[in-house]
Formats: structure tokens, sequence, C-alpha cells
């Protein structure tokens, strides 16, 4: 009987490995460097905020094309379904957002009062866990554009100095959720652009702001893309390696290293001045300090959010337009998007990573060897009972 419960025991041990290996292989159909739809949210804004709390994506906020909402949904990656919640107090787009212990910090932005902007230093939680939302200690300044990433348990924001006087240098704080106090750090070494051109990433408890810094308006072109990175340990910054042109109202995200190698990946459009703008999806490797480029969004957009869940990054939301660069407002038509669209990074799931890919084998032929291990153990019970009951009665 011994001999028998071992057999049965190496049976259910096989069953549970092919289906390990079917769900598995279900999820390694991911193609990298490519691109898929996912389900859209259900109300369509730019200049929105995205963030990432437990593997559920909320998006906050945003312009439509009627104005500003403060309407959050989330969506939960694994049924790609969107879930209406608590919407944000404050109305407004363009801020700065960030996740840290089971919260969601909404900083900064624009506000509208009919059609008069309104720039906000608001900050504003929101509890994942009673979907309700409180007010903390605002910003030091009121700032469109912001940018905002988590180290340590402080969030950092990277603010434009004054844009009433075109004063487009950079400002870094730091808030502390504990005491809802804000400090002052030390601001981005030689970087003054507008928000809009910045994109801010965490990448091994350092903070990575990319950044064009020198604009030709003559002829609409902006050139070169600086990189500083920030050591929140001893409040200094390092420059990297410049990448090419920047991403005009783009999104960063960075992989993990864990599903896909440890990459920063920005994205957006661009333009030289003399062209129309471009797709691109620039890629920073911070190990190597080294620039490439992957494939670009499949549907041209700014304004959108990124999120990375187990290194697959989404981008949500955002608009289209018929002349992405407004150079003309009166015929430039502007569409806000329900749009979420997912990549696959370079190397997912590759020897990079830190997991093995899984031969995506057919999942019926799947389905026929778990029925064939469970009918072979059927029989063999069935048999193995025979034998006992024949034993019996010879003894």
């Amino acid at each position: 009987m011994r001999r028998f419960l071992v057999f049965l025991f190496c049976i259910f041990f096989l069953v549970g490995s092919f289906i390990v290996v079917f769900n598995a292989a279900s999820a390694s159909g991911l193609a990298p460097n490519s691109w898929n739809t996912k389900s859209s949210m259900s109300q369509a804004r730019y200049g929105l905020g995205v963030v990432v709390v437990d593997d559920k994506i909320y998006a906050i906020g945003g312009y439509t094309d009627d104005g500003v909402v403060g309407t959050m949904e989330c969506d939960d990656p694994v049924c790609d379904t969107w879930t209406t919640l608590a919407s944000m107090p404050t109305p407004r787009a363009c801020f700065a957002i960030a996740a840290c212990q089971g919260k969601i910090y909404c900083m900064g932005g624009e506000t509208l009062d009919v059609s008069v902007s309104h720039i906000l230093g608001v900050t504003e939680a929101y509890d994942t866990v009673t979907d309700s939302w409180s007010v903390k200690e605002s910003l030091p300044i009121g700032v469109l554009h912001p940018h905002a990433g988590v180290v340590n348990g402080k969030i950092f924001v990277i603010v434009t100095r004054d844009i009433s006087t075109f004063d487009y240098s950079q400002d870094l704080y730091m808030y502390d959720p504990l005491t809802d106090v804000w400090t002052k750090k030390a601001a981005v070494p030689k970087f003054s652009v507008s928000g809009v051109f910045i994109t801010l990433t965490v990448v091994a408890d350092e903070i990575l702001v990319t950044g064009e810094y020198s604009i030709d308006d003559a002829v609409n072109a902006r050139y070169g893309y600086k990189l500083a990175i920030y050591d929140p340990k001893t409040d200094t910054w390092r420059t990297g390696a410049p990448g090419g042109k920047g991403a005009h109202f783009g999104a960063a995200g960075a992989t993990s290293g864990v599903y896909a190698p440890l990459n920063v990946y920005i994205m957006g459009l661009t333009s030289d001045g003399t062209t129309d703008s471009s797709l691109t999806n620039r890629v920073y490797d911070p190990t190597s300090d080294v620039w490439s480029y992957a494939a670009g969004m499949p549907t041209p957009r700014k304004g959108f959010g990124i999120a990375v869940v187990d290194d697959l990054i989404h981008v949500i939301g955002g608009y289209t337009a018929n002349d992405f660069f407004i150079i003309n407002y009166d015929t430039t038509t502007i569409t806000a998007s329900t749009l979420h669209e997912q990549y696959i990074p370079i190397g997912y799931g590759g020897e990079d990573s830190n997991i093995y890919e899984i031969e995506p084998y057919s999942s019926y032929i799947l389905a026929a060897i778990v029925i064939i291990i469970i009918g072979a153990s059927i029989t063999a019970l069935y048999l193995y009972s025979k034998r006992e009951e024949e034993m019996k009665r010879k003894t």
C-alpha cells in the first residue's frame, strides 16, 4: 500500500507540474519589444496621473474634451478590467503622482474655473484600503507639470521654478508622509526647460531625471536630452550620458530586472523642427550608461501616463491631434483618449531576466496530457484494488 501511495503522489506531482507549465506557457506568449492593446478606460483623459499600488493600476484626474476632472479608475491587469473609485476632491490635470505605503499622493497641477487656469500646490492623498481621500500639506509653490518618485518612504518632486517669469530651472522638494512636511533639496543642475519635456523614474534608490537643455524656438527644434541622476542619501546630482531628441509631453517607466532586463523606457513624440512629430521609445541602461531605441507606440499620442506591473509597461490615456505641436490653435484639434496599450520590454522572459521562458505548448496538448495522466492513475488504482482482492482470496 505504501508503494502505491508513493505512486499516486508522483502522479499528482506530475499533474501539478503540467498545470504550472500551462500557466507559465500562457504568459510566455508575450513577444519582447512588441505592443498589444488592453481594455480601455471608461473616461477619455490626458494629463492624467497614473500609478501602481499592489499590482493594480490607478488612473486619476486629467483633462477631458470639456475641462478637468477628478475621476479615478482602477485596472486589474490580471482580469484586464477597470473599476471606478472615489474621485479626487480637487479636479485637476498635469500634476505629480506617487504611491507610498499604500497611499497615492497627488500634488500640484492645474484646475480650470470656466476657462481660467489656476496653478495649484494642493496635495491630496488617497487610501487604497478605505477608498477615501484626505488633504495634506501643500507643495511650497503652485506648479504645472511636476514629476514625482519615491525613495525609502520619501516622495521627491521636481518642479519648474517660476513659469510666470519664464524661469524654467528645476527645483527639488522632498515630502515626508509621516510628518506631512516638505523640505527643499538640491536643485537639478543646469536644467532649464518646461516640465512637459521632463521625465522622472526611480532606479536602485536613485532618481533619474531627463529633459532637453537646448531649444531653438526659431525652428521649433529641441536638441539634446540631458540625464541627471540624484542620490537622496547625499543630496547630490551627477550627470549620465545624454540621449537624443527630447520627448514632448511624454512619460517614462523602468523595468526591475526580474522579468525583463533593468532599463528605463522613455516614450512620447519628438521633433527636430524640420519634420513632423515622430514616435520615440528611448531606452536607457543604467548599468552601462548607454542609450538605444525600441519599438514606438502603435498610436501617436501625448499626455498619457505610464505604469509598470511585473515589468510590463502600460501606456494609458493621452490625446491624439492633427498637429501635435499645436502650431495653430485655430486649426488644431485635440481629442482625449481612453486607450490602454501594453509594451513588452526588450529581453522579456529571456536569459537576461531572472525568470526562464517556457515553451508555449498548445493548451489542447497540455489538457490532453493531463487527462491521460489522470486516466492512467484511475486505471492503476483499479488494477491495484483488483490485485489486493485476489491476494486476500488466496490467503
